[in-house]
C-alpha cells in the first residue's frame, strides 16, 4: 500500500525527524532535501533513512558530507563507503556534482548496480570520466511529483511522520482552546 506526498513533506518530515536527533537546522534540510531527491529519482530513499540506526544519524550526515567534498578534493578523487550507503541517499550528491561539470561514478556492492534503483548500495564514488557516471535526475519524473505527488509505502510513511512528530508540538494542541 502506498500513500501519494509532496516532495516538501519528504523535505519537511525528514528535517524534522533529524532536528529531534540533535542536527542543525541547515544539516537538517539538506539531509531532508537528498532524502526527497533520492525518493522521486529512484525511489526507497525514505525507507533507506528509517532503516539507520537513529543512535548513528550523524552517519546519515557524515556520508552526505563525504559525497558532498568529493568535488573539492584534488582530481581525480575517490570517496570510499563502509559500511556501504543506499544510492537513494547519495543520488542528490552525484546530481548536483554533474550539473556543477564533476561527473561522479558510484561503485556498488556486488549484486547492486546503479541501474538497481532503491536497492543500490554504494561502496565508492569517484571523479572522473563521463561516460562512466550516471545521473538519477529525471526532469519528467520531478515534473510528474510536483503535480501528483510521490507513491511512498505506507508503513514507512507513517514511521517517518511519528518520528518527526518528537520535534514539535502537534498542530491540533496548538490550535485548541484552552479554558
Amino acid at each position: 500500500m502506498t500513500v501519494r506526498v509532496a516532495p516538501r513533506e519528504i523535505v519537511d518530515y525528514v528535517a524534522r525527524a533529524v532536528r529531534v536527533d540533535g542536527c542543525d537546522a541547515g544539516v537538517a534540510r539538506a539531509v531532508g532535501e537528498a532524502v526527497a531527491h533520492g525518493e522521486v529519482h529512484i525511489g526507497g530513499a525514505i525507507n533507506a533513512f528509517l532503516a539507520v540506526d537513529r543512535r548513528s544519524l550523524s552517519e546519515v550526515v557524515q556520508v552526505s558530507l563525504r559525497a558532498a567534498v568529493i568535488e573539492t578534493l584534488p582530481q581525480p578523487a575517490e570517496v570510499a563507503f563502509e559500511p556501504p550507503v543506499p544510492l537513494a541517499l547519495l543520488a542528490r550528491q552525484i546530481d548536483d556534482a554533474a550539473e556543477r561539470g564533476c561527473p561522479i561514478v558510484a561503485t556498488c556492492a556486488p549484486a547492486t548496480p546503479p541501474t538497481a534503483g532503491a536497492g543500490a548500495l554504494v561502496t565508492r564514488l569517484t571523479t572522473g570520466d563521463r561516460s562512466e557516471a550516471v545521473t538519477y535526475a529525471d526532469p519528467d519524473r520531478a515534473g510528474r511529483a510536483l503535480s501528483d505527488g510521490v507513491a511512498v509505502a505506507a508503513p514507512d510513511w507513517a514511521e517517518l511522520v511519528a518520528r518527526s512528530k518528537e520535534y514539535l508540538v502537534d498542530e491540533d494542541l496548538l490550535d485548541a482552546q484552552v479554558d
